[in-house]
């Protein structure tokens, strides 16, 4: 359920059925079944403009989650998301690209934890971080990504983009410390033209804290 308060203000909310089962392994303890529910709300405010291949201007969103009525008497979950999205034109049609994220969780137990590779906890920011390379309560990342255009075709446009992610990520259960998130690499990305979607590509780097 959704309401747009102007084109660029933006307020929805969701409400979720939650079911978790777990399956058996070896020898080790199965965790209780249990179900919840969730309640999302969440707002976003864009100010921008569409330039060759990227959007000039800023978005800033917002989201969280509650959850309630947990079968397991677990303490429910609250999740806070904060994004920041900014594109700047630069000289000879390129663009610069920052990112800002957080996540922060509270409640809930070792099993709600946010981990790399699920939903909210990967992109920008996070890039060479395998699947439950982390398990935490806090992620804050930015990210930079400086576009180049090497091709423009009457379809679109090929970049390369140059980039560096940096974060905070307070791994307290699988490493017991404040992991600091470094990686940098290049992309390269197809945008088709007059289409505001994220351009399709290949990125190679390296993570050096994973």
């Amino acid at each position: 359920l959704g309401y747009s308060y102007t084109p660029n203000l933006h307020f929805e909310g969701s409400y979720i059925r939650r079911f978790v089962t777990y399956d058996s392994l070896d020898n080790y303890n199965v965790p209780q079944e249990f179900h919840s529910n969730i309640i999302t709300l969440e707002g976003w405010y864009k100010k921008e403009s569409y330039k060759f291949y990227f959007s000039e201007g800023y978005k800033i969103a917002a989201a969280v989650d509650q959850e309630f009525w947990r079968t397991d008497r677990a303490p429910g979950v609250n999740l806070v998301r904060i994004n920041i999205n900014q594109g700047f034109e630069m000289p000879r049609q390129q663009a610069l690209q920052t990112s800002y994220n957080l996540s922060c969780l509270t409640g809930g137990d070792k099993r709600d934890a946010l981990k790399s590779g699920r939903r909210y906890s990967k992109g920008k920011g996070l890039r060479g971080i395998p699947d439950g390379g982390y398990f935490t309560d806090v992620v804050a990342t930015m990210s930079l990504d400086y576009q180049f255009p090497l091709h423009f075709t009457k379809y679109g446009v090929w970049t390369a983009a140059p980039f560096g992610d940096f974060g905070r990520i307070n791994d307290y259960l699988s490493r017991h410390e404040d992991l600091w998130q470094k990686a940098y690499g290049v992309g390269s990305y197809f945008f088709l033209t007059g289409v505001m979607l994220p351009g399709v590509g290949l990125v190679a780097g390296r993570n050096e804290t994973f």
